[in-house]
């Protein structure tokens, strides 16, 4: 069988089972990308040509190939390696379309099935906004949350209930008038969020963002939608946020305080799932962050080291504090 159609009849399923379109279209993509390497090399199109040595052979092209983002529609070619984590990410999906080969025997043995992850540094604070630079930013934006600018007091509410919940950009834009600023407990409310890459659920957040959500709930133009967060101006006035311009929000504020860098939405989510997992535990963080599996968490964001075991035996060890 043909490697394209099979991956027509695998997407068709995962659309049966619910995955999100953005999903569905970076496995055609990826999978994809091991077609035209295949091609490219005399391998042919057939599932058969997928052998354990040929796919040894892409896998380690992939790790050293100096281009990036050559089949990305929305981003421009550059020079360099891919990332270990992108690496990663390749050899997860084809694990996942192989495994579906096998299962309905368009194959009879998977090639990628000795293929094991790749090491990489835990952790994203590589990637996640520096404390320094979040503190900088707060007071700016609870300032401007005063504001008398609809512009400037949608922007800082809607970067106070990132900071305040670790919500993902898509839940972000997902939230509807009519399920904020619900009474949680004391001096907490929450959000419903409809829409999500895992399941639906409440968003928590403290009273400093209730407030600004509130003053935006005042200021925000009348609309023929329930969507909390909505274009201002006499182009966009009243149509649905997308996450270009929550991305474009974020960054008008960190042009304020001359921050450069890891300024976006997932920056701020990736800094939340530091601090809960410092402070709370990996699983208050994965519920806090909405992660299926405290694994995921603890992947990312639990980095204990010898260092960390001798400080934490020093301050408070159960002989210590007993």
């Amino acid at each position: 069988m043909d490697i394209e159609t099979a991956l027509d009849e695998f997407c068709i399923e995962q659309e049966a089972l619910g995955n999100r379109p953005r999903t569905i279209g970076t496995y055609r993509q990826r999978i994809m990308k091991m077609v035209r390497w295949l091609e490219s090399g005399g391998h042919g199109r057939s599932l058969d040509s997928c052998t354990r040595s040929t796919i040894n052979l892409y896998v380690a092209w992939l790790r050293t190939n100096k281009t990036r983002h050559a089949d990305n529609p929305h981003r421009p070619t550059v020079s360099g390696e891919l990332s270990r984590n992108t690496v990663n990410s390749h050899i997860r999906d084809m694990k996942v379309f192989f495994k579906w080969c096998v299962d309905l025997e368009y194959l009879g043995k998977n090639p990628v099935s000795h293929l094991r992850r790749i090491k990489t540094e835990h952790g994203k604070k590589g990637r996640m906004m520096s404390y320094q630079d979040f503190r900088q930013l707060l007071p700016m934006v609870i300032d401007m949350s005063l504001s008398d600018e609809p512009c400037d007091v949608r922007d800082a509410a809607m970067w106070l209930l990132v900071a305040d919940t670790a919500c993902r950009s898509g839940e972000l834009i997902s939230l509807t008038t009519k399920t904020c600023c619900e009474v949680a407990g004391k001096n907490t409310f929450k959000c419903w969020v409809e829409q999500s890459k895992v399941e639906k659920g409440w968003i928590y957040y403290g009273e400093v963002t209730s407030r600004a959500v509130k003053r935006w709930l005042e200021m925000r133009p009348g609309c023929n939608h329930d969507l909390l967060w909505v274009g201002l101006g006499n182009k966009y006035l009243g149509r649905p946020m997308t996450t270009s311009g929550v991305y474009q929000s974020f960054r008008r504020i960190a042009q304020i305080e001359n921050v450069t860098r890891n300024y976006s939405p997932h920056a701020l989510r990736h800094l939340n799932g530091w601090w809960y997992t410092d402070r709370y535990g990996v699983v208050v963080a994965q519920h806090k962050l909405r992660h299926k599996s405290h694994m995921v968490t603890g992947h990312f964001y639990a980095n204990v080291d010898d260092s960390d075991v001798i400080e934490k035996t020093r301050l408070g060890s159960l002989v210590q504090v007993s």
